[in-house]
């Protein structure tokens, strides 16, 4: 086995961009001469939205990306990307623009192609492994139902972007030929890409051992660095081990580097990812994984251990946390606490609490007031199902009277009065967004259960947010509720009534709640209480 040794790696090549230059003219009108797609003016695009509202200007996109003038052209690119493809987003006018897409990609435009591709699967980072396509957009089967006119310029111009689009679509033929025998290293690149993704996606063929022994010499010889990443994710997606290309991912995880590819741009992101996408459990949880992608590999660890059918909209409950799961996440809060300092983007999404103080609940890490078990579900989660529904029920009401609502409030909220306060609940709450309809629930839920309770609590918590200058925070609220339901509220609480700014995005306490104090009040108190309108 050759041994990997990253000092006699080749540098990546200088990207080559080919972009049409914008030529400084004002647009519109059109310089060139154009042919527009047949129909492009029978929609009525001013019902459609773009990006940036109502799509009048995205018929004039399409029609200058046929121009023979090159700023038309670039107008009518920047335009397309901007508006209709923005950031990968789609809109209802990216859908209405397919079929004149379709009709250019037609005609070999192979701009048109690059906005079809975007249009159906969105930016080439969004999908780097076999496992992403479920990155694809809402639009991706409207794009596949013009597949034979994609495959029929793919075939006449052997266009990357063509090639691409199809294979992520399930549509390349088995019958296909990938030569890797070029020496273009860009097109060798993109060639081993598709082979390896059409490998993984329809299984191996007959042709795939000739292509590993060609690829496992490339990961060691090619002059060429992106054919050498290129050649590593077709063997990761093949499923071949093989040492030396492991090693060349891991290294290239921590690269900056970015280049000019239809597959890849962000080489260390990309690298990473295939690194994961082909690690074995027993080598995500070994102690020699890389430093850079410690983390990554918990969290591949715990994404593999979730069980299927859990995302952003519905938060893993702790009865369905298997004991491999409860193992690896309290294994995981102690080595990788950045995992879990705010939430993974990667995790949250698959139903995984979004706070660390959830995270150690699910892993049985704490035994606090909120890990209670309440019938079929943790007096957090009979909480958070609350939050979600935007109601609160008599149940849940009664539960936390029964557990100590005083405790519970302390438990659910941390920080202190000050704008730093959030919840610690599993639910995806905005900490900077006092208005939002979770965390009214939510106080007012607290508030409703602590003026069923002991006040005394709340009254010396309030006492003590006196003697500070800090803004009235969540507990505040909590706590000034509970006393106004109660009819208890203490004429001496009055300047704890109050937002932090006269703008309530500012104010860490919901200001809809402190409206709600008020109203309770008598109106000699209340009329002395001062709120945003």
């Amino acid at each position: 086995m050759d041994a990997f040794d990253p000092a006699v790696l080749p540098p990546f090549e200088e990207r080559d961009y080919e972009e049409i230059a914008d030529d400084g003219l004002d647009r519109p009108p059109l310089r060139g001469q154009t042919s527009p797609p047949q129909g492009l003016t029978d929609v009525d695009w001013a019902a459609l939205e773009d990006a940036y509202g109502p799509a009048t200007e995205t018929p004039l996109y399409l029609e200058a990306i046929t121009s023979d003038d090159d700023g038309d052209v670039a107008y009518g690119a920047f335009g397309l990307y901007s508006a209709t493809t923005h950031q990968g987003s789609v809109f209802s006018a990216s859908g209405a623009a397919i079929p004149f897409l379709s009709e250019l990609v037609g005609r070999d435009n192979v701009t048109a192609m690059t906005y079809l591709a975007r249009i159906a699967v969105g930016e080439t980072h969004f999908i780097a492994t076999p496992r992403d396509l479920d990155a694809r957009t809402e639009y991706a089967d409207a794009v596949a139902a013009h597949g034979d006119i994609i495959r029929a310029h793919a075939e006449r111009t052997d266009d990357s972007e063509a090639w691409r689009l199809l294979a992520l679509l399930g549509l390349l033929p088995e019958t296909l030929l990938i030569d890797l025998e070029t020496n273009d290293p860009s097109l060798l690149a993109d060639r081993l890409m598709l082979a390896g993704f059409a490998a993984a996606l329809s299984g191996e063929d007959s042709k795939c051992r000739l292509r590993v022994e060609r690829a496992r010499q490339l990961v060691r010889t090619s002059s060429s660095l992106l054919v050498r990443l290129a050649a590593s994710a077709f063997l990761a997606f093949t499923g071949v081990a093989d040492d030396y290309a492991r090693h060349l991912l891991a290294h290239l995880s921590d690269s900056e580097e970015y280049v000019a590819s239809t597959w890849i741009t962000a080489v260390g992101p990309f690298a990473e990812g295939v690194w994961l996408y082909s690690a074995t459990d027993d080598e995500l949880a070994g102690a020699d994984v890389p430093a850079t992608l410690r983390v990554a590999a918990v969290e591949e660890r715990v994404r593999r251990a979730l069980p299927p059918g859990y995302d952003a909209d519905f938060v893993i409950p702790a009865r369905a946390v298997s004991a491999e799961l409860r193992e690896i996440l309290a294994a995981s809060v102690t080595t990788s606490p950045d995992l879990f300092a705010g939430g993974s983007f990667e995790l949250i999404s698959r139903g995984l609490p979004a706070t660390r103080p959830a995270v150690e609940r699910l892993a049985g890490l704490r035994d606090d007031v909120l890990s209670l078990v309440t019938g079929p579900n943790t007096l957090a989660e009979l909480i958070e199902s609350d939050l979600r529904a935007g109601d609160v029920q008599d149940a849940t009401i009664a539960t936390i009277v029964a557990s100590g609502p005083w405790s519970v409030t302390t438990a659910a909220l941390a920080g202190d009065t000050t704008s730093s306060e959030h919840t610690t609940l599993g639910i995806r709450l905005p900490r900077s967004v006092p208005d939002d309809p979770m965390l009214e629930t939510l106080v007012s839920l607290l508030g409703e259960a602590l003026s069923r309770g002991d006040l005394d609590a709340s009254s010396q918590f309030l006492a003590h947010a006196l003697a500070r200058p800090d803004a009235p925070g969540m507990r505040v609220a909590v706590s000034l509720l509970a006393h106004a339901l109660a009819g208890r509220f203490d004429e001496r609480f009055l300047p704890l009534v109050r937002s932090f700014h006269r703008h309530p995005e500012y104010s860490p306490a919901p200001i809809a709640v402190l409206r709600r104090i008020r109203n309770l009040l008598p109106p000699v108190m209340a009329e002395r209480i001062t709120l945003p309108s």
